[in-house]
């Protein structure tokens, strides 16, 4: 009984740093839960390439800016101009400063953690990949599900997050793992694929497989902060009109 109290007091004390330090959204997995959902068992994507002995992975979400999302053309405007530099100098930043310090944080209560980088910056191939995915430590952490554009659709702002992982000997209560299922959440929706500006996307419907062209993606992505795969999903734009309408019968904005 002490050991299940310790994880669950383990738990909300990271929460509650966590929340003190800007994270809009937190998820824990147990280690051993996640290489099993995706039959990990070594390499880079495998928590004891971290840490020896690896117990909980947690995944921090900063949420993007709903008006950046809306106003997304898949074109090169002001918007995707924006949204370049709102990801890379506040939202990866901003990820990478708050993994950093709970890491520290978790060090002062005499447990390790590795705190993986928000970014993806290894360029091979004319695309960039990185060691480790922060999508599939939030599905095994229970915070969304992946779309059929591959994107993780969480279920607290849908896809206008972006997201980062610590991994910890530190061992903490875990959450009910997310169906890995692409899709699982769109039903017949296809908005995301239909839109892709240069075709990159497609949904294998009877595999449950997303199907990129990640060179065709990431070449325009340079040219262009595209992300209409996440602004237009309408998922995310629901949860964003439900946050507005909270607030005006509130009281709590109005319009002019």
């Amino acid at each position: 009984m002490a050991g299940i109290d310790r994880r669950i007091e383990n738990r909300r004390m990271i929460e509650e740093y966590l929340k003190s330090l800007g994270a809009d959204m937190a998820g824990f997995a147990s280690a051993q839960s996640y290489n099993h959902i995706f039959s990990i068992t070594e390499g880079s994507e495998h928590p004891d390439y971290y840490i020896k002995g690896a117990k909980t992975l947690i995944v921090i979400g900063v949420k993007i800016a709903d008006s950046i999302m809306d106003n997304l053309t898949g074109t090169k405007d002001p918007h995707s101009h924006n949204l370049k530099n709102y990801l890379l100098h506040y939202a990866y930043d901003k990820l990478d400063e708050i993994a950093a310090s709970a890491s520290k944080y978790i060090e002062g209560s005499g447990y390790d953690a590795y705190p993986i980088q928000a970014r993806s910056e290894i360029r091979e191939n004319g695309y960039l990949w990185s060691y480790f995915s922060h999508k599939k430590a939030a599905i095994a952490a229970g915070l969304g599900h992946a779309g059929k554009s591959s994107i993780i659709i969480t279920k607290k702002f849908g896809t206008r997050v972006r997201l980062t992982t610590i991994i910890t000997d530190m061992d903490m209560e875990a959450d009910e793992p997310a169906d890995k299922t692409p899709g699982k959440v769109c039903g017949n929706c296809r908005i995301c694929i239909d839109a892709c500006p240069v075709n990159a996307l497609e949904f294998d419907e009877a595999g449950k497989k997303t199907l990129i062209d990640p060179v065709k993606c990431q070449t325009y992505m340079d040219y262009c902060q595209c992300a209409l795969c996440q602004g237009l999903c309408p998922i995310g734009r629901r949860i964003a009109q439900k946050r507005r309408n909270l607030l005006i019968n509130r009281g709590e904005c109005f319009k002019i």
